[in-house]
């Protein structure tokens, strides 16, 4: 079984500080009208890091964005199983090949496939 590593607060620079407090900044910001620089010297955080949560600057995660939402993504998983009890398989190109059908149904273009 794998481990879950969890990282102790302060053990590094970047990220130093709880979900709970930045919510608890945003909140004090949004709700009571404290400045974002008040906020960030009372809670800790870097200035840059609760403008950009305010602001809501950068709020994609990191990495390639997924071409799919999750329930399009279950709903093909679904009909994989489907097909693999009924004893048809399907290789990879054949589920790349549903997959740029389905996208050109919805009309949505993707220079991936």
């Amino acid at each position: 079984m794998l481990r879950n590593y969890k990282r102790t607060l302060g053990s590094r620079r970047y990220v130093d500080y709880a979900p709970e407090t930045l919510e608890a900044a945003l909140k004090k910001v949004v709700e009571d009208g404290w400045s974002l620089r008040q906020a960030s010297a009372a809670h800790n955080i870097p200035f840059g890091t609760l403008r950009n949560k305010y602001m809501r600057i950068r709020t994609l995660k990191s990495g390639g964005q997924t071409v799919l939402s999750v329930a399009e993504e279950h709903a093909f998983v679904k009909a994989v199983n489907i097909c693999s009890d009924w004893g048809f398989p399907l290789t990879l190109t054949d589920l790349r090949y549903i997959a740029k059908r389905y996208l050109d149904s919805q009309s949505r273009i993707i220079g991936k496939f």
